[in-house]
């Protein structure tokens, strides 16, 4: 069975080290990316991607919009999607059930939570869809 393929995008280096560290721990396969357009980038070529922690706050083009732009290019198809942030202002989180956002995230996450989340969501995606 292969691995999970999680793409993490978000401008701290040091979240993204953070992330990664807490998603290679439980035996899945990071990608990164620094900002909304290189995760846009990284979606067109990882057609495999089973699922996005993506930050709101970002430089040249924020979480939000980046989805926006992702689903217009058919890109997400049914992606689960994370949003990672120190928000919790209603706009934001309207705007995420919008852009189909599967969970509202916290920083700093917490690893077992996190982990957890993941593995139900991804589970209930397997269940509806089939397959992957």
């Amino acid at each position: 069975m292969p691995s999970t393929k999680v793409l993490v995008i978000d401008d701290s280096i040091g979240m993204r080290i953070h992330l990664r560290q807490i998603l290679e721990s439980a035996g899945m396969v990071v990608l990164e990316a620094a900002d909304g357009p290189e995760g846009i980038e990284m979606l067109k070529v990882n057609h495999d991607v089973d699922l996005i922690i993506c930050d709101v706050h970002m430089p040249h083009m924020d979480g939000l919009e980046m989805l926006k732009v992702a689903h217009e290019q058919g890109l997400l198809k049914t992606i689960p999607i994370f949003m990672l942030t120190t928000e919790l202002a209603a706009q934001h989180v309207d705007a995420a059930k919008k852009a189909r956002v599967t969970a509202w995230i916290i920083k700093p996450p917490n690893p077992k939570s996190l982990v957890a989340t993941i593995s139900k969501v991804l589970a209930l995606e397997s269940g509806m869809s089939g397959a992957r």
